[in-house]
């Protein structure tokens, strides 16, 4: 009847933290994805192409373009680049570099249409 393995609320069986509420037997909650640089570095560039108005708002809002939050995107991946440079995988370091040669042209193909 109770759980004969005694874990604590916010803990897994194998002693990893998870976050409040995120139990393994609730069906309602889906498992967070996996998160590595690569994610992260997606998920930064996901982030500068909605502000872009490149892809549509995930949350279905529609806060304009702001050039300003995708810019300090590229500023953070440009700093990442920076920081880890020699420490790569050769696929993270391609990804890095075709993220932020991608997000570079959009930002100044927006920036363009705005000036003025």
């Amino acid at each position: 009847m109770g759980d004969k393995h005694n874990h604590k609320p916010g803990h897994t069986a194998h002693g990893a933290h998870t976050p409040k509420g995120d139990h393994a037997g609730d069906s309602k909650q889906a498992e967070a994805p996996r998160i590595d640089f690569s994610t992260f570095v997606l998920s930064l560039t996901g982030s500068a192409m909605v502000q872009l108005g490149r892809v549509p708002d995930p949350t279905g809002e529609n806060g304009g373009i702001d050039l300003g939050l995708a810019r300090q995107a590229v500023d953070i991946l440009t700093m990442l680049r920076t920081k880890t440079a020699g420490n790569l995988a050769p696929p993270e370091a391609d990804l890095l570099e075709r993220v932020l040669h991608d997000l570079r042209v959009a930002w100044v193909e927006e920036a363009q249409k705005h000036v003025g």
